[in-house]
């Protein structure tokens, strides 16, 4: 294997017996110089791909490129609601002059979750952290007691829970495909 580090270095390694014998110690340094870069590289290229992953579109909404999703910039435009007030409100939900607003499913919360890691981004995350997030997703249907049980996603935990659509308040971040 021959790394070239510089001009008047070269890193010459021979595998034999199973040991490595290296040709001087300015070589390893040089070797050990250039891996570090490369890590920093590394790192520095992954938290620009974070920080891209958002785009601000300056009308209240967020487009998230990972997916493809337009999000609302304010993680609750509306107080907490009962599941038939949540879906009202979203259909005639109009953000950045655009229409097409819904719930998002479990999964697009949860992926919306991580994608915000601990990284910055420009949501407007100001509420209570007791409080969870509607999903469209319907995790069962209770024949006996005859009501639905829908995902919630707690947003600044990224815990998933189900709870009955009546009688349950929840917050909604509206969702819409970004074409």
């Amino acid at each position: 294997m021959v790394i070239f580090c510089s001009p008047a270095t070269v890193l010459h390694s021979e595998l034999t017996g199973g040991k490595m014998r290296s040709s001087n110690l300015k070589s390893i340094r040089c070797f050990a110089q250039v891996i570090l870069a490369c890590g920093v590289l590394f790192f520095a290229c992954v938290g620009n791909l974070h920080a891209e992953t958002f785009v601000d579109n300056k009308d209240g909404t967020v487009t998230d490129t990972m997916s493809g999703l337009m999000w609302s910039q304010k993680a609750t435009p509306y107080e907490y609601m009962k599941w038939d007030q949540a879906l009202a409100a979203v259909s005639s939900c109009s953000l950045g002059g655009k229409g097409g607003w819904r719930l998002p499913t479990k999964d697009e919360l949860v992926e919306l979750y991580s994608h915000m890691g601990s990284g910055s981004h420009p949501f407007d995350m100001r509420y209570p952290d007791t409080i969870p997030h509607w999903s469209s997703t319907v995790s069962q249907y209770d024949p006996w007691k005859e009501y639905y049980r829908n995902y919630t996603v707690y947003m600044k935990t990224g815990e998933v829970k189900t709870y009955a659509r009546e009688g349950t308040y929840s917050y909604i971040w509206p969702v819409r495909n970004a074409n």
